[in-house]
């Protein structure tokens, strides 16, 4: 159908040719480059990134900023806010031990009106209130705290009342059901 003529020749590509400049002859793919002419480089200081520990460093002072602020201020100003609404502007101290009246008692003793002293015996769901004698009072109140030691030598533990900047102190005599003052 198609006929080709066997007479070709093979293609050879052409040879780019020498051209003429100023100096010297050069060919297409010998042509130098030329360089870009710039300035010097003027000494650049790249902005200098903030490292990971710079914010680790920050990020944990601040923590125990707010730890110390939380712990010595916050937590003990919550505790007083707490204490005055259980129990009014009185110092209370808490104890606990077992008096051998059904389990471990909590006894909470405070200054009440008056400056009469209140002893609370607290075991499981009941309680019972014993009210002391009256103590002279500096116009500030007194703390008064409670210690199970067995004075009488019976066997049961006793109270041992004790007031803050007084010299002595009171005692409950445990009867195996309650506690009675001292006479």
């Amino acid at each position: 159908m198609y006929e080709f003529e066997e007479d070709y020749e093979e293609y050879e590509p052409p040879v780019p040719k020498k051209r003429a400049t100023i100096s010297h002859d050069v060919s297409y793919y010998d042509r130098p480059t030329e360089e870009l002419k710039r300035p010097p480089p003027k000494h650049v200081t790249r902005p200098r990134r903030t490292s990971f520990r710079s914010f680790f460093i920050t990020g944990m002072l601040i923590m125990l900023t707010l730890w110390a602020i939380f712990t010595y201020i916050i937590i003990p100003w919550w505790n007083s806010v707490t204490t005055r609404w259980d129990y009014g502007t009185s110092k209370v101290a808490v104890s606990y031990g077992n008096a051998g009246h059904g389990g471990v008692s909590m006894f909470i003793s405070f200054e009440g009106t008056g400056n009469q002293i209140i002893v609370i015996e607290c075991v499981g769901n009941k309680y019972k209130v014993y009210s002391g004698p009256v103590i002279e009072s500096l116009g500030e109140r007194k703390v008064v705290t409670v210690q199970l030691i067995d004075i009488n030598n019976d066997g049961k533990l006793d109270l041992i009342v004790h007031i803050q900047g007084s010299d002595g102190s009171f005692a409950l005599i445990n009867t195996g059901t309650d506690f009675v003052w001292s006479k």
